[in-house]
């Protein structure tokens, strides 16, 4: 079976938090045999712009081409416009641009995200003849829809055109009914187990990262936007501080990053190679992700993979991953109950270590990428006519 990925292109493969899923959801399809190629649209950037922000100039080095573990990356540019999601034109742009991509003819597609991928994948579809299947992340669905009725009728045009339509969570797929009355199939995202079987010791994993060996270590991990709850978790940990030492980590990019760096109880660590993101999470005591809104919260999911208590928000599918006591949830925008949640998981450590336990187990039997992948290929056996309906 020979399949396309259409996913959004990140500034660098190798070193990107958010997305990474899509790489290890295609490698756990490529172990299946499945032949698949991956197209991610990457923005035109100008020669002098590529030199004035460290995103512009990262998308301006990738490679138009490249090989990743065996999986051929096409990045096809496209003319890219500011507010282009809600107001633009970008899945006319992109069309545009896969016309230069020289791809292998494919049986099926794979977009992720409903716009632009989702709609781009129905046209290649008429152009290929082949069946499209979407995945449903998040934003797409939450927030896109919402800016106004045209990106609505994109959105239901996209889930309405495929074959089959996935979202990530109940959430998600409750949430994509409402819009456009097709109910998605749920798979929510896998991730490799493997990178957290044999992690170090939180001591080893400190004297590794140079962070305080003798006080609590709270974790973020994602985007340095105010919608991750940012703001609020400085603000609960500036509370926490009064009471108690307390250090917080922050690893990604984005525009709070001078807030951090002016708090004198967080270190700001940047964006990191995916590879050390379990031993941040082995350095640290819990991880919070404080989300105004999440389609899933992968970074959760990883987490309880680590075995590392969690805090989030009850937004999306995090009430979903963290039910039965398998995490402490509070309000979005609430600094005082993340306060208080912070102050429980560190006071309390062998109920927070009970609360990771339930989480790793919930994990390993719902998020294993190669159990998702084996469900992706019955979708697309399905899509293709070759099997019988999934349930």
């Amino acid at each position: 079976m020979r399949v396309v990925f259409l996913v959004p292109s990140y500034p660098s493969s190798g070193n990107q938090v958010g997305g990474i899923f899509h790489k290890f959801q295609a490698e756990a399809l490529r172990r299946l045999h499945v032949e698949l190629e991956v197209i991610a649209p990457c923005p035109w950037v100008p020669p002098f712009l590529s030199r004035m922000t460290k995103k512009m100039g990262c998308y301006a080095a990738c490679p138009r081409l490249e090989l990743v573990n065996g999986i051929p990356v096409h990045r096809p540019r496209y003319f890219a416009t500011p507010r282009q999601l809600a107001w633009g034109f970008p899945h006319l742009a992109l069309s545009l641009a896969l016309r230069g991509c020289t791809v292998n003819r494919p049986d099926l597609i794979h977009a992720h995200f409903a716009y632009p991928e989702g709609l781009v994948a129905t046209r290649l579809a008429h152009r290929w003849g082949a069946p499209v299947v979407l995945s449903l992340h998040g934003s797409d669905v939450h927030t896109l829809p919402l800016a106004n009725s045209w990106s609505r009728r994109r959105f239901c045009t996209a889930v309405s055109s495929v074959s089959e339509a996935i979202a990530v969570s109940e959430y998600l797929s409750d949430a994509a009914q409402q819009l456009c009355g097709r109910r998605p199939i749920v798979i929510p995202n896998g991730i490799n187990l493997d990178r957290f079987a044999a992690l170090p010791t939180q001591r080893e994993a400190r004297m590794c990262l140079a962070l305080p060996m003798d006080i609590p270590v709270v974790l973020f991990v994602g985007s340095l936007v105010k919608a991750k709850g940012i703001l609020d978790l400085l603000a609960a940990l500036g509370a926490v501080q009064s009471q108690r030492s307390v250090c917080g980590v922050f690893v990604g990019a984005g525009p709070e990053a001078n807030a951090i760096r002016s708090a004198p109880f967080a270190i700001m660590a940047g964006s990191v190679a995916n590879d050390l993101i379990p031993v941040y999470m082995a350095a640290a005591d819990l991880l919070v992700l404080p989300s105004h809104a999440e389609g899933l919260g992968i970074v959760l999911v990883e987490a309880g993979a680590a075995g590392l208590p969690v805090i989030g928000t009850r937004v999306g599918g995090m009430p979903e991953l963290l039910a039965e006591d398998r995490g402490l949830l509070v309000s979005p925008r609430a600094p005082q109950e993340l306060e208080a949640a912070i102050l429980d998981t560190i006071l309390n450590p062998l109920m927070a270590k009970a609360r990771a336990g339930r989480l790793q187990r919930y994990v390993v039997e719902q998020h294993d990428v190669n159990m998702s992948a084996r469900r992706l290929l019955a979708i697309y056996r399905q899509a293709l006519g070759e099997g019988p309906a999934f349930n």
